[in-house]
């Protein structure tokens, strides 16, 4: 993952949650959890990544 990658993942977590907030659909909402869900996760793998590389 670049930096513009985790650009993209963070304004993408970002739209998921307005999504989640404006929808009156629960089945949008779940798909939106999830989708945020996996976002926090690249996200945060993308980070660990980084501060294992200045540990080295």
């Amino acid at each position: 993952m670049t930096n513009e990658d985790y650009r993209k993942e963070i304004t993408m977590l970002i739209e998921d949650i307005a999504k989640m907030l404006n929808s009156d659909d629960i089945f949008e909402v779940c798909e939106m959890k999830h989708s945020a869900r996996n976002r926090i996760c690249n996200i945060a793998e993308y980070r660990i990544s980084i501060l294992r590389e200045k540990d080295m």
